[in-house]
């Protein structure tokens, strides 16, 4: 049976799916963005980690920032040059995060604190619905939106989904990604 924890890793809440006959287990972090922090599969009895995730929850903050490491990408999953974008006519100048290369990379939500809005297990699958209500008040990004991620979790498996709701009046410039780190 899998069952939901809620503990701490670090000063993070952390949201834990795990089966305790045989190892499974799945690991989110809400107020990271939603970030899947661990995902360990079971084959022939080895409980395997399928991620590669923080090892230190005293570095996690300063680490995300450069390596983005399990991060939801949201809502641009790439790199924006100089942080500088055109939409519908008007120029737009996000931060730079990333100076190395002088670009704005992978999105605003990744460090954000999300909102369990719903949890359940039973014999066969949990699952996890979290919410990010975001105003537009970002430089470089004056666009509302609710953004909705749910979390399915089966032995061996996850699916995630991910809804977004332009919440604002103006057209939404959006694209969606993660950036899972296999081992």
């Amino acid at each position: 049976m899998l069952r939901i924890d809620r503990t701490f890793w670090g000063e993070c809440q952390e949201i834990k799916v795990e089966d305790d006959s045989n190892g499974f287990s799945v690991s989110i972090l809400p107020a990271l963005g939603g970030m899947v922090h661990a995902f360990n599969a079971v084959a022939g009895g080895d409980v395997i980690p399928v991620l590669s995730s923080y090892s230190d929850p005293n570095n996690l903050k300063s680490d995300l920032g450069r390596y983005f490491c399990g991060a939801k990408l949201f809502p641009f999953p790439n790199r924006i040059k100089n942080g500088q974008y055109e939409w519908e006519g008007i120029r737009h100048q996000l931060p730079v995060n990333f100076p190395l290369e002088g670009n704005s990379i992978h999105g605003l939500v990744y460090d954000q604190p999300f909102i369990l809005k719903s949890s359940r297990a039973d014999e066969q699958s949990a699952n996890l619905e979290l919410e990010y209500d975001y105003a537009g008040e970002k430089q470089g990004f004056p666009f509302p939106f609710l953004i909705r991620i749910s979390y399915r979790v089966s032995q061996n498996r996850i699916k995630i989904t991910t809804r977004v709701k332009n919440t604002g009046s103006r057209t939404l410039p959006a694209g969606d990604g993660w950036h899972p780190y296999f081992r």
